[in-house]
């Protein structure tokens, strides 16, 4: 399983990191800018995506309406 964090708070990002190293059959990469994450998902497609609501670059609900809106991410 692939998982993507996006938080652009550095102590959620680290707490994210401290608990997913507990699941070693979770891999997982973390983001501290929505379009990072967009970018690489571009690359590598998620299983999941969890993602902060406030963020000042992008909020997680224009992320999550990014998503959805492009064919070819729709299904993560």
């Amino acid at each position: 399983m692939l998982v993507y964090i996006v938080d652009d708070e550095d102590y959620m990002r680290d707490m994210f990191d401290i608990n997913f190293k507990q699941y070693p059959d979770i891999n997982y990469k973390i983001f501290s800018k929505a379009s990072d994450l967009i970018t690489q998902t571009y690359q590598i497609q998620p299983d999941i995506i969890i993602s902060d609501i406030v963020m000042s670059e992008m909020s997680g609900l224009q992320l999550c309406r990014k998503i959805k809106s492009d064919n070819n991410l729709k299904n993560i």
